[in-house]
């Protein structure tokens, strides 16, 4: 495993300095989990595109959501991580 993957953010409240962003994210899948939302994430290298991409797959499809955040040990989330 890489180390950017070992070290991947794995949920909304292990991103740093995204605040803003994660924040509308979490209220958005907590308000309707995502619903028929299109979500367009676009920046430089390295500012967290990936990563917030991947969590947000994993809460829209987690089995047992917390406050927002996947729960990273359903089936969905790990096949997601995978």
């Amino acid at each position: 495993m890489s180390l950017a993957n070992k070290y991947r953010p794995r949920n909304f409240d292990t991103i740093i300095g995204q605040d803003h962003i994660t924040g509308i994210l979490k209220a958005k899948i907590k308000s309707d989990k995502g619903g028929n939302s299109n979500f367009l994430l676009f920046g430089p290298r390295g500012t967290g595109k990936t990563s917030c991409a991947r969590i947000l797959a994993k809460a829209m499809n987690c089995l047992d959501l917390q406050d927002g955040n996947p729960c990273n040990q359903c089936a969905n989330c790990k096949t997601i991580d995978e």
